[in-house]
């Protein structure tokens, strides 16, 4: 008997200290892997459902980041702990998503028995299913804070256009429309869906109504002159874009639609997409190089830039560069455009790479 006791007393003891080498391994691996990888908010995989953070997950190991670039949170995947109130919390990437499962534990801290319901939360999606999700909650939380209903029906109308949900954001500018008929905005907006949509007659009439009740609307004629430009009315296109810059002559949206990009940088540096559409123009003279910094400096100013990532992997891939092109196509994807709309480049450039690395080199 005395016997027994003093190999379950050695056994303790030792469990003991296995346990305290596990967490060393893990603090070991945490710091490890916190050298050796980069997370911040830039290259974070997953989408806050509800705030506007993003989780990066590096190995066994998710840290949480605000836009700002702060480090909120951090934890790790795969493991149960239990906090101070005894309940006990796991991270889990199911599928896209990173899931937050929860209950609530013994008081004995070495058990991980749960005496509750075990509660299942999507705290973060990947790919474009986290970010429209994302966009939809800031969305909707926006719209219950603004004071104005008018204006918050204006402004969730922009969101679900962004989003694509053009029925949905009709209904809410018709109704910023409804509670204040004065608002230019909503209908300068609503005729911006109607161009989308390709009624750009029914898009004339809503920019006419903007100018109507502001008659120094300048985006409102910019936007005319789009529309009328699309249905061959180029003498009175040109017109608006001309009263666009009489109005501001600093108003860069302008000289990109009369093709002076150049002018348009001078009058604003920090409007990307001059640089975007001089990329383009450049990229038709074959000035590659000079394209790939065009593109580059639309990037810097808005990082979110697919267009100009995707043009400039382009440019990269046409001129060999496969390994950067397809670094180009995996930043497109983590910002959640759809891979079939982003071209054959894209995929190539990445087969091209790994076959490369195994000794192959067909890109059929």
């Amino acid at each position: 008997m005395i016997c027994l006791r003093k190999k379950l007393k050695l056994l303790l003891i030792l469990s003991f200290f296995y346990q305290r080498n596990i967490f060393a391994d893990i603090e070991d691996q945490y710091r490890n892997q916190q050298v050796d990888a980069i997370c911040n908010f830039e290259n974070a995989q997953f989408y806050s459902l509800i705030s506007n953070s993003k989780y990066c997950i590096k190995g066994e190991f998710w840290e949480q980041f605000s836009p700002s670039g702060y480090s909120a949170f951090e934890g790790v995947l795969n493991r149960s702990l239990k906090d101070t109130d005894n309940t006990i919390t796991k991270y889990k990437i199911d599928g896209d998503d990173l899931v937050k499962f929860s209950c609530q534990g013994t008081v004995d801290v070495y058990k991980f028995n749960c005496i509750g319901p075990v509660d299942r939360d999507v705290i973060a999606s990947r790919g474009r299913k986290g970010l429209i999700n994302q966009k939809k909650f800031l969305m909707n939380s926006e719209f219950n804070q603004t004071y104005d209903e008018s204006a918050a029906y204006n402004n969730r109308g922009i969101k679900k256009m962004e989003l694509g949900d053009y029925s949905g954001a009709i209904d809410d500018l018709k109704m910023a429309i409804k509670l204040n008929p004065k608002r230019e905005k909503a209908y300068n907006n609503l005729g911006t869906i109607k161009a989308t949509k390709g009624d750009h007659s029914g898009a004339i009439d809503d920019y006419t109504m903007a100018i109507k009740l502001n008659p120094n609307y300048v985006a409102a004629y910019l936007n005319r002159g789009n529309s009328k430009q699309k249905l061959g009315d180029y003498s009175g296109g040109k017109d608006d874009f001309t009263m666009a810059i009489k109005l501001n002559p600093n108003y860069a949206p302008a000289y990109v639609q009369i093709g002076d990009y150049t002018k348009a940088i001078k009058v604003n540096p920090n409007y990307a997409p001059a640089y975007y559409f001089r990329g383009n123009k450049k990229q038709r003279l074959k000035d590659f190089s000079g394209a790939i910094d065009d593109y580059t400096m639309a990037i810097k100013l808005n990082p979110n830039y697919i267009k100009a990532y995707k043009e400039r992997g382009y440019v990269k891939y046409r001129l060999g560069f496969y390994e950067s092109s397809c670094e180009e196509y995996k930043k497109i994807i983590r910002l959640g455009e759809l891979e079939k709309k982003i071209g054959l480049w894209g995929s190539n450039a990445c087969k091209y790479l790994k076959n490369s690395k195994r000794g192959y080199f067909d890109m059929r």
